[in-house]
């Protein structure tokens, strides 16, 4: 079983008001489990991270990378949020992979997606320089 998760940024845009969405993953201990009530934040480090889980439920959730800007005016699209309920009998090793943002547009340019799936951008006009999409952040056991 895994869960998906790519990004409505809520999180991170509000806490760094500058409109640049950062992609992050949280782990939450509702009970039992890694230290009782705790969170585990993992940000993005272009590889999977991983950490073990003592019995016990816990909260997942992940938002997933901003796509590239268009211009310095036009930020990039936001990505979609993901959560999900995990109930742990055993010690479980889970994985956490954190997407990357878009790279930004430059005209008449192939623009790179950001890590871990995001689609390249191409535009051949100053209306329509796309911005590489945003990496998708998932969990996975």
């Amino acid at each position: 079983m895994w869960w998906s998760c790519d990004n409505s940024c809520g999180f991170s845009c509000e806490a760094s008001c500058d409109n640049n969405c950062t992609a992050i993953c949280s782990v939450s201990s509702v009970y039992g489990g890694n230290s009782e009530k705790s969170v585990l934040n993992f940000a993005y480090t272009g590889k999977a991270q991983s950490v073990t889980l003592e019995p016990g439920k816990y909260v997942l959730e992940c938002w997933g990378a901003q796509g590239g800007y268009r211009s310095n005016s036009s930020y990039g699209g936001k990505g979609g949020y993901s959560t999900g309920i995990l109930n742990v009998s055993t010690n479980t090793t889970i994985y956490i992979t954190v997407g990357g943002q878009g790279q930004n547009g430059v005209l008449n340019t192939r623009t790179a997606g950001g890590f871990n799936g995001g689609g390249d951008g191409y535009g051949t006009n100053n209306f329509g320089v796309g911005g590489g999409g945003g990496g998708a952040s998932d969990i996975s056991l």
